[in-house]
């Protein structure tokens, strides 16, 4: 009778969850629990994207204010996702799913690492060090670290790169 009774509990709780919060990688359900997937959902409408302008895997958009964003789509028919681009190179982008600076982004930064096409989230479900996610996504693509990177905080680590 227990069971039955946690088994109804669980199903309540997971019934309020919709696909459109569960992010592109990882488990799903964690995901869904630990991260809102559209929080870009703001800089789309304020940018007014249009899906036939973005093309797969992503698009550069500037903004009449001078701000370089980046809408990816993982696929040519899945949602355009809106980031703002905070750093840039021949091998990766990092960006941030808000409109904010890159010390202020914190679990909105998000990796682009061109090569494979894969955007990451650099915060992990339940865990608690960016620098530390940060560090394993860099190491996970072969970007190089700050040699000194123990004694960095996640910010420093991110304007070094």
């Amino acid at each position: 009778m227990k069971f039955i009774i946690s088994t109804i509990i669980i199903l309540i709780a997971f019934s309020n969850l919709s696909w459109s919060q569960v992010g592109t990688t990882g488990n799903p359900y964690t995901y869904a629990l630990s991260i809102p997937y559209e929080q870009s959902g703001n800089l789309k409408k304020d940018l007014n994207i249009d899906s036939d302008k973005v093309h797969s895997p992503f698009s550069i958009i500037n903004s009449d204010d001078e701000k370089t964003f980046f809408a990816y789509k993982k696929h040519d028919k899945s949602n355009i996702r809106v980031f703002k681009i905070l750093k840039e190179n021949e091998d990766y982008f990092v960006l941030c799913n808000e409109d904010k600076e890159t010390c202020n982004c914190k679990s909105g930064t998000f990796l682009y690492y061109k090569p494979e096409k894969k955007l990451q989230r650099i915060e992990k479900a339940f865990s608690f060090s960016l620098k530390n996610n940060l560090i394993d996504r860099l190491n996970k693509f072969n970007i190089p670290t700050p040699k000194d990177y123990e004694e960095l905080g996640f910010c420093e680590i991110i304007d070094s790169l």
